[in-house]
C-alpha cells in the first residue's frame, strides 16, 4: 500500500524545496571537485603558455622543464640549505 506524502506530514512544496536544496547541493559540491587547481596544474599552464610563446623557434636551453624534474631540482636545493 503507497503512503501519500500527506500522511508522513509533507506537502507537496516542501517536498520539491528538499529535492532543490538537495540538487542544488551536489551540484555546488559536484563543480568544486571539477575545479581543483594544483600547483602542479598551475606550473604546467605557465609551461605550456612558454612553449607557446616560442613555437616555431629553436628550443632554448632554459626552457622549463616538467613538473616532476622542477620538484626533484627543487627538494634537492631545499636539503642542502639545511
Amino acid at each position: 500500500m503507497p503512503v501519500s506524502i500527506e500522511v508522513l506530514g509533507l506537502n507537496r512544496g516542501s517536498l520539491f524545496l528538499a529535492f532543490k536544496r538537495t540538487g542544488l547541493i551536489s551540484f555546488v559540491l559536484l563543480l568544486q571537485a571539477c575545479g581543483l587547481i594544483t600547483k602542479e596544474s598551475i606550473y604546467e599552464g605557465v609551461r605550456s603558455q612558454e612553449k607557446l610563446k616560442h613555437a616555431g623557434q629553436p628550443i632554448e636551453p632554459t626552457a622549463m622543464p616538467s613538473y616532476q624534474d622542477y620538484e626533484n631540482e627543487r627538494n634537492r636545493l631545499k636539503k642542502g640549505d639545511e
